[in-house]
């Protein structure tokens, strides 16, 4: 499906690689210019809400057999891990 998107998988080059595709612009800080500042284009935040619709259909195939009881103990556990690593858990706005 990442194919189909146009990306491949590199932690390197991953900006670039988002830059490229026209997911970001990349604009040099005129008043630091070793620094760049990224900000999502139009083609960006569709990309992100059209993946975002993909990971939330995986998950719900995921946990399609599980209980509404299962479904959030799994959920709380995982919203633990994620926020022992400072990351965004269930509850949180991702916008």
């Amino acid at each position: 499906m990442i194919s189909d998107l146009g990306f491949t998988c590199s932690c390197c080059g991953a900006r670039r690689v988002r830059a490229k595709s026209g997911a970001i612009q990349r604009v040099r800080d005129p008043a630091d210019r070793r620094r760049q500042v990224l900000t999502p284009t139009e083609h960006g935040r569709e990309l992100l809400a059209f993946c975002g619709e993909l990971a939330q259909s995986a998950d719900a195939e995921f946990a399609a057999d599980l209980t509404a009881t299962e479904s959030a103990v799994l959920t709380g556990l995982l919203d633990r891990l994620a926020a022992r690593q400072e990351l965004p858990t269930a509850g949180h706005d991702h916008k």
